[in-house]
C-alpha cells in the first residue's frame, strides 16, 4: 500500500513547479483520481450477472415446502425440479391436523405434478413432506401454520333427532316435517329425512288446519314425535340406513375397487402371501398349487402380495426394494415349502400398491 502511493510523488514534485492557481486545481483533480482508484481497487465492481447468481437460489437441492390458503382449503406445494424429488420413487405427506395424523402416499406421477389439497379440520396444521430416493435414503422437510378454521359447534347427541314441522297457511298442501338425525363415527354428520302428516279432517267440504308457529320437537330416535294440532296427530317415520357417510378420507380402497386416479390416499394393512408379481396366474388354479409354483426364488425381481380372495396387490418401485432385504430369508423359506406371509402398509394407486413398510 505504501508503495502504491508512492508512487505518486514524482507527480507532486512536478506539481510543485507550477503556479499557484494550476497547483490547487492539478491538486484537486489528482486527489479525486487518487480516491477512485483506491476505491476500485477495494471494493472491485460487480456485473449484472453476479447479482442475479447472489438472487438465485443457492442450489437445486431443496424441496421448498409451501401452503397457501385456497378458500377452506389447503394448498401444498413442493419444488418438481428439485433434486430429490427428480430422483425419488414416491413420498409421504403427513398432516399433523390437530389430534389427528393424516398420512398421503405419493407415487411419482404425483410428485411431478408439485401440489396437491388438503381440507383441514383443526386450527392448527403441520406438515412433513418425505421423498424416499430407496430403502435407506430420504428427504424431507416441514413445516407448520395457522389454518384459521374456527373450532366446531357441539353436535346434536347421537340418540336425538329434532323435528321442524312447517305449515303454510295459505297453502292447501299438507304440512312437511323436516327431522334431521345425527350420527357419530369418529366425526358428525346430518342426514335430511322428510315426513307427510296426515291432514285435518274436513269441516264443511273444505280442509282447514289450524295455523300455529313452527314448533320444535326433541324426541328419541324410532318413536313418533307428537304435532300439536287439534286433530289428528301427524305420525313421522324416520328411515334407518345403514349406507356408509361418504367422504375422501375413510372410503375403503377394497381390492378389485377402482382407486382414485389423484388426490387422498389412504392407508391401510393388508395380510396375505408373497409370491412372485411376474408368475403367471391361471383362470382356474388352487391356492396351494398357485403359492407353490410363483413362490420367491432367487431370480424374482417383483413381488405381489396375494390376499385371501385370490387378488394380487403388485409392490410398486419402493415396495419391491424393501422387499429386496427380506429376499434371502423368504427364498430359503420357500425353499423348504412354507408360505411366506406378510403384512403390508400401504395405499392402492391404479395397480399398484405404494409399500410403506412390511412385516
Amino acid at each position: 500500500m505504501r508503495r502504491w502511493i508512492n508512487s505518486f510523488k514524482p507527480i507532486r514534485i512536478a506539481l510543485s513547479r507550477l503556479p499557484g492557481t494550476w497547483i490547487v486545481v492539478v491538486s484537486f483533480a489528482a486527489g479525486v483520481a487518487e480516491t477512485a482508484l483506491l476505491h476500485n481497487w477495494l471494493w472491485p465492481p460487480r456485473s449484472a450477472e453476479s447479482f442475479a447468481r447472489a438472487a438465485a437460489p443457492s442450489s437445486g437441492n431443496e424441496i421448498n415446502l409451501q401452503v397457501h390458503p385456497q378458500g377452506r382449503e389447503l394448498l401444498v406445494q413442493w419444488n418438481p425440479k428439485s433434486l430429490p424429488v427428480a430422483q425419488g420413487f414416491s413420498g409421504i405427506l403427513t398432516v399433523q391436523d390437530g389430534a389427528k395424523q393424516v398420512r398421503l402416499p405419493l407415487d411419482r406421477s404425483q410428485l411431478d405434478t408439485g401440489s396437491t389439497m388438503f381440507m383441514p379440520e383443526s386450527g392448527w396444521a403441520e406438515f412433513r413432506l418425505e421423498i424416499y430416493r430407496d430403502g435407506n435414503h430420504y428427504s424431507g422437510e416441514a413445516l407448520a401454520l395457522a389454518t384459521g378454521v374456527k373450532p366446531q359447534e357441539a353436535a346434536i347427541p347421537a340418540d336425538h333427532t329434532v323435528v321442524t314441522v312447517l305449515n303454510n297457511a295459505e297453502s292447501e298442501a299438507p304440512p312437511v316435517a323436516v327431522a334431521s338425525a345425527n350420527r357419530s363415527e369418529n366425526r358428525s354428520a346430518s342426514r335430511a329425512l322428510t315426513a307427510k302428516i296426515a291432514p285435518a279432517a274436513a269441516k264443511g267440504g273444505q280442509r282447514s288446519l289450524r295455523q300455529f308457529s313452527p314448533p320444535t320437537l326433541a324426541t328419541a330416535l324410532g318413536t313418533n314425535a307428537p304435532a300439536i294440532l287439534d286433530e289428528t296427530p301427524p305420525s313421522i317415520n324416520l328411515p334407518q340406513s345403514n349406507a356408509p357417510l361418504a367422504s375422501p378420507l375413510n372410503a375403503d380402497l377394497l381390492p378389485g375397487r377402482p382407486a382414485r386416479p389423484t388426490g387422498n390416499l389412504v392407508l391401510r394393512t393388508y395380510e396375505g402371501t408373497i409370491v412372485d408379481a411376474a408368475c403367471d396366474r391361471p383362470a382356474r388354479a388352487a391356492k396351494e398349487d398357485f403359492e407353490k409354483r410363483c413362490s420367491i426364488s432367487r431370480e424374482t425381481a417383483a413381488f405381489a402380495l396375494r390376499l385371501a380372495d385370490g387378488h394380487m396387490l403388485r409392490f410398486d418401485s419402493v415396495g419391491n426394494l424393501r422387499a429386496e432385504k427380506a429376499k434371502k430369508r423368504w427364498v430359503a423359506k420357500a425353499s423348504a415349502g412354507k408360505s411366506i406371509r406378510a403384512k403390508v402398509t400401504g395405499a392402492i394407486s391404479g395397480d399398484d400398491l405404494i409399500v410403506v413398510s412390511i412385516e
